[in-house]
């Protein structure tokens, strides 16, 4: 489920805003979607989770966002604009919703800690009695200058 987070803002800022339309319908999606028992992803431009970011970089209604997946429930969260490699959780109903920020793909020429990468997500239902309904297995990759191409850097079970 893609929501956008994108609006226009003044120089030097680079803030997003889902707005409360947005959350409504996000809401009733999730809800809608978790009655068939899918696995509901979310997407989303901006960190959900404030801390390490300026309110200037932040989601301007991160709370609200929080709140909407606290009540309804989402299985995974996956957001960029970091441009690092992040990893947090969201309280949901059934428990923590684990939440996964990626770098660009496109910076090839950055510092290690800014280096291109991308993930490739494993997904699989697990026993309701776990409390989480799926099961993610995250690989990550990542540019190599030496190759000219990503190779396999790491693997870790969400």
């Amino acid at each position: 489920v893609g929501v956008c987070s994108a609006v226009p803002t003044r120089l030097g800022h680079a803030s997003g805003r889902l707005g409360p339309g947005q959350l409504e319908r996000l809401a009733a999606t999730l809800a809608e979607l978790r009655t068939r028992e899918l696995c509901c992803v979310v997407l989303i431009h901006h960190p959900v989770v404030d801390e390490g970011f300026t309110p200037r970089r932040r989601l301007v209604d991160s709370a609200d966002f929080r709140a909407v997946l606290g009540e309804v429930g989402a299985d995974l969260v996956l957001h960029g604009h970091g441009h690092r490699s992040l990893r947090n959780e969201i309280e949901g109903p059934e428990g923590p919703i684990p939440v996964v920020g990626v770098r660009s793909s496109a910076h090839i020429e950055e510092p290690e800690t800014r280096r291109a990468q991308y993930h490739l997500f494993g997904i699989e239902r697990t026993a309701v009695s776990t409390g989480s309904r799926f099961r993610f297995r995250l690989e990550t990759r990542g540019y190599e200058a030496a190759s000219g191409g990503f190779v396999a850097e790491g693997e870790e079970l969400l």
